[in-house]
């Protein structure tokens, strides 16, 4: 009998591998599809930590690294100070003491603003990296002014095929804004433009010498203003020289000291101290004795004005000295005979400068009620011209009678045997250049006489100063560069010239006129017809110089970038709100593409990269 073993097939085993293969299959879809989606987002640095502190200081505005991270040089930092932002990167401004390139712990940001003064100012910085503000603040409370945006734009033009002249174009943008002008460019095949450059330039002569905006007088003259009235160098000029405005000073200190002797042939004469200014008083002795034979002497250190003279029976000597502060005050003058001795000392004091140099001398003998003549020249400005006499005689002495326009001091003091000794001073300021002065003086009666003159500044007497505004009525403000330009001939002297603009209710500077020849300086506030410059002394205070200058040329120089190899061309500025022009199609038929350009307190608008607005003319 045959038996058959049938087998029985299990698959148990199988569909647990395959259960297994299955699961890890979904896990790696899984994970894929969670890396796919992970990875598909940028991962961003993170932010920087970082203290940074702002403080102004003066005109500058200061950003201090006080701890934390390092910052590149690219990252970006703003300003808005009274409304306007300024922008820029930290390279622009970084004073890197340690030369990495890099904002680092106590390094400082500089930033010159100018006068902040009453205005709010604020301060940015911003990490580029990460895209984050590391620092953000208002640095010091004050106004703020609303700035237009610079952003125009020309409308639309519809439809794009124009028929008729002239075509209304229109610009949108801030209705502050103090112009908008509207640039075209012209082309017949709509793809070569004309690139023919236009001359856009002007050379205004500068309109008037009398204008006035500070109600301040002018200083100093000015002749030929004619002469500056050109856009070229040539042969005639216009002068102008400083003035001096120190005015007529007043007479300075002077004191009388007078003394007689005739113990030892030595006479003392005390002068109280403290002795006066920085360079010390001006001591101006003159002494006699009664012998013609005889010989003075001045005590050492003092300075004869001329050798000892002896007339009518006397011998009579004058000498000066500046004193120091910490001479004595007792001075002792003597003689070589036995006879009387007198002395007198004036003291001068408040004075600048000292100028015994130009001192003169005279002797004369006079009688009763005699005129006595003292005829000296001098010729210097702002002066103090000094007289000093001293008579010896038994019952005579000067008389009061002073020369006009002289001030006088006059001192009696007895001598015991020979009865008076006299000392009279007088002095007078001189007024100008020219002035001269011519005197007589009067005796009672007499016999021994003499004077000196000594020609001194009184302190502040001289100043030069200039001041001079010029004007133009018909500025041609419209275009887009601008200058004031101005030739100097020759200067003599050393001093320089500042060029300042009035903005209305000050003057603002323009630069500095530092040399012969041109000079020229970015018109700053030109943005009406009217503009007026001010030329002014560098040096305005204890200027003891007077210098001119020989000017050839004031003129504005303005001009447009306009032409060139995208052939646009200004068509015209409009100064008022809303911006529309009357398009007349200069170039006659073909394609026009149009932008604009706005202007606001001498900023301008960036040119854009294309057209704004572009027509047909058929």
């Amino acid at each position: 009998m045959d038996m058959k073993i049938k087998w029985k097939k299990s698959d148990d085993a199988v569909s647990e591998v395959i259960g297994a293969i299955l699961m890890v299959g979904i896990g790696v879809a899984l994970f894929s599809i969670l890396y796919f989606i992970v990875m598909s987002y940028p991962f961003t640095p993170s932010s920087p930590v970082v203290d940074i502190v702002g403080t102004i200081e003066g005109n500058n505005i200061i950003l201090e690294h006080r701890g934390g991270d390092s910052l590149d040089l690219d990252v970006t930092v703003s300003f808005i100070v009274g409304g306007t932002r300024i922008s820029a990167t930290v390279d622009d401004y970084l004073i890197d003491s340690n030369g990495n390139n890099r904002w680092d712990i106590g390094e400082r940001l500089v930033y010159p603003s100018g006068d902040m003064t009453n205005l709010q100012v604020e301060a940015t910085v911003v990490d580029m990296d990460s895209n984050s503000i590391v620092m953000m603040g208002v640095l010091q409370e004050g106004e703020t002014t609303a700035i237009p945006s610079l952003a125009t734009s020309v409308g639309t033009i519809s439809p794009y095929n124009q028929a008729s002249s002239p075509l209304a174009v229109s610009a949108t943008g801030d209705s502050d804004l103090d112009t908008v002008t509207l640039y075209y460019r012209w082309s017949d095949d709509n793809s070569t433009w004309d690139g023919t450059y236009i001359a856009d330039e002007n050379n205004n002569t500068v309109d008037i010498n009398g204008c006035d905006e500070d109600a301040s007088p002018d200083k100093g003259t000015e002749t030929n203003f004619a002469n500056v009235q050109d856009t070229a160098p040539d042969l005639d000029v216009m002068n102008i020289k400083e003035e001096n405005t120190g005015g007529s000073p007043s007479p300075p200190a002077v004191e009388v000291f007078s003394t007689a002797s005739t113990s030892n042939n030595r006479a003392s004469v005390n002068v109280d101290k403290p002795l006066g200014t920085v360079e010390g008083d001006l001591l101006v002795s003159t002494f006699t004795h009664d012998s013609a034979s005889g010989t003075l002497s001045s005590p050492t250190g003092w300075t004869d004005f001329f050798s000892t003279l002896s007339t009518g029976g006397s011998t009579f000597l004058c000498s000066y000295k500046i004193a120091a502060a910490s001479e004595p005050s007792t001075y002792t003058f003597a003689s070589t005979d036995s006879d009387q001795l007198a002395v007198g000392i004036v003291r001068i004091s408040g004075v600048d400068t000292y100028n015994p140099i130009n001192a003169q001398s005279s002797t004369n003998t006079g009688s009763s009620n005699s005129p006595n003549c003292l005829s000296t020249t001098t010729t210097k400005n702002n002066t103090l011209v000094l007289r000093l006499m001293s008579a010896d005689d038994d019952d005579y002495g000067f008389g009061s009678n002073y020369p006009s326009g002289h001030t006088g001091i006059y001192t009696v003091q007895s001598t015991g045997s020979n009865g008076e000794t006299h000392t009279a001073v007088a002095y007078k300021v001189q007024t100008s250049a020219s002035s001269t002065d011519s005197a007589n003086f009067f005796m009672t009666a007499g016999e021994q006489w003499g004077t000196i003159t000594v020609a001194i500044n009184p302190e502040n007497s001289i100043n030069y100063e200039i001041d001079f505004e010029y004007q133009w009525t018909t500025a041609d403000y419209e275009k887009e560069n601008k200058e004031v330009c101005i030739y100097v001939d020759s200067h003599t002297g050393s001093e320089n010239l500042n060029i300042n603009y009035y903005n209305g209710g000050s003057w603002t500077n323009l630069g500095t006129i530092t040399s012969i020849g041109w000079n020229n300086f970015t018109a700053a506030g030109l943005i009406s017809s009217t503009y007026t410059i001010q030329l002014i002394g560098a040096t305005e205070a204890s200027d003891s110089i007077q210098d001119n200058w020989d000017i050839d040329c004031i003129y504005l120089h303005t001009w447009n970038s306009t032409g060139g190899p995208y052939g646009w061309t200004k068509f015209g500025t409009d100064t008022s709100h809303p911006w529309i022009w009357g398009f007349d199609f200069p170039n006659g038929m073909g394609y026009y593409e149009f932008y604009s350009i706005g202007m606001y307190d001498g900023d301008v608008e960036d040119a854009p990269a294309g057209a704004d607005s572009i027509c047909r003319y058929t």
